[in-house]
């Protein structure tokens, strides 16, 4: 993905991004850090393309972000808000993870089963997996939301906060998760407060200040 003079505010005259200009490569962890409030959930919902009131260009594939089908972009790019809550379609974590798959068609294989069992396995929620979310904790919705995402491996992962209210056990997971990924040569952008932790598993490190995004090392 290709960021060329990108600027977005929600207001006018109240620049958030100002002339970012960026080379997001789809085979690397970028960890994007920044202060409360400086834009990087903002950024995160523009590249996902929930925001295309911008200007400038994001190129995906030579093509502008904002000219892309939904659901085209949505084969490319998988984004994780920060509210746990808004990641969860359903009422228990296989029925979340179900639509997640097959995008609300009821056509379901064994072989669709055992890949939403597998994801759960991999975030430490599959004897979870028919208890209704509304009995969860926050951590364990966390966990639901990231399992939802480990579905979906090919794709570019943008990812708000992904690790907020996870134990160490959840922790640990997620960088499992994205320690695998990263040897098979797929990356995300993911905005962290446990930035000690999550370095573990990055290649690129930007930051936010002043409504610009650069490279630090």
């Amino acid at each position: 993905m290709i960021l060329r003079d990108l600027s977005f505010g929600y207001r006018k005259n109240a620049q958030i991004l100002d002339g970012v200009d960026l080379e997001m490569p789809f085979d690397k962890n970028i960890l994007l850090e920044g202060a409360n409030g400086s834009g990087k959930s903002t950024f995160c919902r523009v590249l996902a393309g929930l925001e295309s009131n911008y200007t400038g260009s994001i190129l995906l594939n030579d093509l502008e972000l904002r000219s892309i089908p939904p659901a085209i972009r949505s084969q490319h790019l998988l984004y994780l808000k920060q509210e746990t809550d808004f990641n969860l379609l359903a009422t228990t974590a296989d029925e979340d993870l179900e639509i997640w798959q097959n995008r609300f068609h009821r056509d379901e294989k064994r072989e669709d089963w055992e890949q939403r069992q597998k994801a759960l396995e991999e975030l430490g929620m599959a004897r979870f997996d028919n208890v209704p979310l509304w009995e969860l904790s926050g951590g364990q919705k966390k966990r639901v939301g990231l399992s939802a995402v480990a579905l979906m491996q090919r794709r570019f992962w943008i990812l708000d906060e992904p690790d907020a209210g996870l134990d160490e056990s959840g922790m640990q997971s997620l960088l499992t998760l994205l320690e695998k990924r990263r040897e098979a040569g797929l990356g995300a952008l993911i905005v962290s407060h446990r930035i000690s932790r999550i370095r573990e598993i990055i290649d690129i490190r930007w930051m936010i200040r002043n409504r610009r995004i650069v490279a630090i090392q």
